[in-house]
């Protein structure tokens, strides 16, 4: 394990929030409304990727991508509510309390995401907030955690991602940053670029505490 722990980043959905599931029934919902379907298992290991990439991976050419995103967010915004995982709270505030420097970096739209951080009274925590509206090049491409880096001013030894799909774990890596693999979407054996598995949020809270511990 790695000496000291100065930053955590967090990828957003099947990360902080359980809404994976929620995600993948607006696409669906919004996609046939274009005559076009998409596959859960696919979708989960195309998370991390904007919304405009998996319009436009999912319709024909010509499609209106901006269309095809809006309904997604209003299918979204009318479903079921997503929930916080359990003890993500209780998490972060200890973090804050360590000075941890925390930031999210999402392939999903600001609005959505930080409306959500709001919701769950966990935006503060944050500081930085990097998401698909923020980047030129979504996951995998390493931009949106370069630009995270930058934004914290941290020292990439001294920092973890925490990343549950392929494509954010690529992206991490290429911005040169160590990644722990949550499976709360995928198996072990998606995951297998990370630098740590972590089969759900409990083992990761206490590899967290493993890595603290050798910080004191």
């Amino acid at each position: 394990m790695r000496k000291t722990l100065s930053n955590l980043i967090f990828d957003f959905d099947g990360v902080l929030v359980n809404s994976m599931h929620n995600n993948f029934s607006a696409w669906k919902k919004a996609l046939s409304d274009f005559n076009s379907s998409i596959d859960e298992k696919e979708y989960f290991l195309l998370e991390g990727a904007t919304p405009k990439a998996i319009a436009e991976r999912y319709t024909k050419p010509g499609t209106n991508i901006e269309a095809v995103v809006k309904l997604k967010e209003q299918a979204y915004n009318q479903g079921p509510k997503s929930e916080i995982y359990f003890g993500v709270i209780e998490f972060l505030t200890s973090l804050k309390e360590r000075n941890i420097a925390l930031g999210v970096v999402s392939g999903g739209g600001r609005t959505r995401v930080e409306n959500a951080l709001k919701e769950y009274g966990i935006y503060n925590f944050f500081n930085c907030i990097v998401t698909a509206d923020d980047v030129a090049n979504g996951k995998p491409d390493p931009e949106p955690y370069l630009r995270a880096i930058a934004m914290l001013g941290c020292d990439p030894k001294e920092s973890y991602v925490i990343e549950n799909a392929p494509l954010g774990i690529q992206s991490a890596k290429d911005a040169g940053l160590p990644v722990i693999a949550l499976g709360t979407t995928l198996s072990e054996e998606h995951l297998g670029k990370a630098d740590y598995y972590c089969k759900d949020h409990p083992a990761f809270f206490e590899l967290i505490s493993q890595i603290l511990e050798k910080n004191s």
